[in-house]
This record gives C-alpha cells, structure tokens and sequence, in this order.
C-alpha cells in the first residue's frame, strides 16, 4: 500500500469516528450555541452558554424535588 492510500483509509476512520462522538455529545447534552442575553465578558464580548444536560424520564421540578 502506499502512503496515501494509508493515510485516505485512516482519515476516513477519522471521520467517522468523529461523527459517532458527536452523537455521543449530543445524545445527553444540548450543544446548541447560545450567548447570556444580558452578561458580558469584559470588553463587552458575549458570555457563552452551556452545554445543557438534557433530562430524560424527569423534568427539572421532579429533579428539584429529588434528595441527594
């Protein structure tokens, strides 16, 4: 095999496995990009948000509720 023949196979692999992790990422976490409205950083720049952990099976009154 010659070198770029081994490095098309591996960055097909690459890619792949980058798109399993990202739905990996995504199953349990919102990743939507998203700013604070209302804080900044200084200068003025905007304050990222997140990510937010999705819930499943509970809403956040049931999981307030919960013990610890």
């Amino acid at each position: 095999m010659t070198f770029d023949q081994i490095k098309a196979g591996r960055m097909a692999v690459k890619a792949e496995r980058a798109r399993e992790h990202q739905a990996m990422l995504e199953d349990p976490y919102d990743l939507t990009k998203r700013t604070d409205p209302v804080v900044t950083m200084s200068g003025g720049k905007p304050l990222p948000v997140g990510p937010t952990a999705k819930l499943k099976g509970v809403t956040w009154e049931q999981l307030a509720e919960m013990t610890p």
